[in-house]
């Protein structure tokens, strides 16, 4: 993808009680001709896998929207902001259980082989079109998440209770014991059901594992809408840069039959951070999609071109999925992992560099502890 040289830039974000400040990753990126000024933040820093966090500030930067909003009170934003701080203590993959979602390890992967299928894919199907209805009852199909039977559903409202109720009970008058509340009880849950949860108890954790992350990108939606407000101020972005970084980081709503609530298109997702939309910005027909609809994003077929053509990549992320799970060799073929392991062995490709330095724990873990339990805790000690 053409880019221009990526640089940093610290802005300071205030609201209420709220003050902080994040580093922003920005790089100029032609679209089909069209410059882009594209703004990010790194995914490790946002999840709060990667040191120093973001997810802490950009639940509290929601939390602060939803008190200048009065909707603290509301128990959905009362739990988005709960479940967005218990990210770092989930595993990833028990979400992907749920909703495909994880990203494929870059060193699992010949990127350069999976952007040229994938825009092989993609300029077959161009200039097909699937309306926003169409976009997000096929992603839900295609990605998930599948309906609770009765029996997951009582067992749902019964362990969401045991996290929350006492949580959203303190969290009007102490925040940070509220979150200390919150995660010292889905510790413990997840302590007791490593080894002796059943079937029904452990999916629906892998389920509320799944309702974290988007909580956080619920969160992370609100966070950018202030964000773009920022970045307006601080650079002179055009429309169309302004048109995507929306479109890109904020969960977009779209009126449905129901008139009691709009429809999340991606399901609660943002296309910035799901692990299938990455590659479409390295195509040349998703650049191409992309730039039409920036160019005239109130034409009748440039929305759903774009819609249908992130559905296309959705579906071929998906299938990379199946294959890095199967991972063995097919009718006697190499799968795109085993082929670069090969060449690597037959020298056609660098060997990768394997430091000899072991990373250090961070304080408080230990081999039999690895994920920093704390279920023992009192929960009323701040």
């Amino acid at each position: 993808m053409p880019m221009g040289k990526k640089n940093l830039k610290t802005l300071t974000v205030s609201l209420r009680n709220f003050r902080r400040k994040f580093q922003f990753s920005r790089a100029s990126i032609d679209f089909d001709g069209l410059k882009i000024q594209q703004w990010w933040l790194e995914k490790g820093r946002v999840y709060g896998f990667k040191k120093p966090p973001y997810n802490d500030a950009i639940a509290r930067l929601y939390w602060a929207y939803c008190k200048h909003d009065d909707a603290q009170t509301l128990r959905d934003s009362q739990e988005n902001f709960l479940l967005a701080h218990i990210v770092p203590h989930i595993k990833r993959k028990n979400a992907s259980k749920i909703v495909i979602h994880a990203c494929l390890p870059p060193s699992n992967l010949r990127q350069h082989k999976v952007i040229a299928d994938l825009e092989a894919a993609l300029a077959i199907e161009y200039p097909n079109t699937k309306t926003p209805e169409q976009f997000y009852l096929e992603v839900r199909n295609l990605l998930g998440p599948p309906p609770l039977t009765p029996e997951e559903e009582q067992c749902y409202q019964n362990l969401k209770s045991q996290i929350f109720d006492s949580s959203c009970e303190k969290l009007l008058k102490n925040e940070s014991a509220a979150i200390k509340s919150a995660i010292l009880k889905w510790n413990a849950l997840i302590k007791k059901f490593r080894h002796g949860g059943n079937g029904t108890e452990n999916r629906v954790m892998d389920v509320l594992s799944y309702e974290a992350i988007v909580a956080l990108h619920q969160c992370y939606s609100v966070a950018w809408s202030f964000f773009l407000q920022l970045i307006g101020r601080e650079e002179k972005l055009s429309d169309s840069s302004a048109y995507f970084l929306a479109f890109w980081h904020t969960d977009r709503r779209l009126p449905s039959q129901d008139e009691r609530a709009d429809f999340h298109l991606f399901h609660g997702h943002v296309f910035a951070l799901h692990g299938g939309t990455g590659f479409f910005l390295k195509t040349r027909t998703g650049r191409r999609l992309i730039a039409e609809y920036l160019r005239n994003p109130t034409s009748e077929n440039s929305l759903p071109r774009l819609l249908h053509g992130l559905w296309v990549c959705l579906h071929f992320y998906r299938s990379l999925l199946e294959v890095h799970a199967d991972s063995r060799k097919v009718q006697g073929e190499l799968t795109i992992f085993e082929e670069e392991k090969q060449e690597r062995l037959e020298g056609k490709l660098p060997r990768k560099k394997f430091w000899g330095k072991q990373r250090k724990r961070p304080h408080g873990l230990s081999r039999e502890n690895p994920t920093n339990d704390v279920s023992g805790l009192d929960e009323d000690d701040d």
